[in-house]
């Protein structure tokens, strides 16, 4: 049976807004920063400020997903932040305040 067409339609929009929100993040670092601050205090955007390459990196081939979950922007950059030698709450802080930020779509 097929799916009705509102509910493709409904998702591919908030599709588009979540890839425009991640693309929005990468391109622009001081936005980034002041949102996580507002969302999360000025510990949490600094460190979303030092790790800012990592993050972009974990993000980038996330805009290749079809749909893009809350999870999955949560994991990637925990992942990167681990990787890049940061320790395991500072990248829960900054995953989850990048992903409010980004489920917010602020941009």
């Amino acid at each position: 049976m097929a799916l009705p067409l509102r509910n493709i339609h409904s998702r591919n929009i908030f599709t588009k807004i979540a890839k425009k929100a991640v693309k929005k993040a990468i391109n622009n670092k001081a936005r980034l920063v002041n949102f996580a601050e507002k969302v999360a205090g000025k510990t949490v955007a600094k460190n979303v400020n030092k790790f800012f390459t990592p993050i972009t990196r974990a993000l980038k081939p996330l805009l290749k997903w079809s749909e893009i979950p809350g999870q999955a922007v949560y994991d990637a950059i925990f992942r990167a932040i681990i990787n890049a030698g940061g320790s395991r709450s500072v990248a829960a802080n900054v995953a989850n305040a990048v992903r409010e930020v980004l489920g917010w779509t602020l941009f």
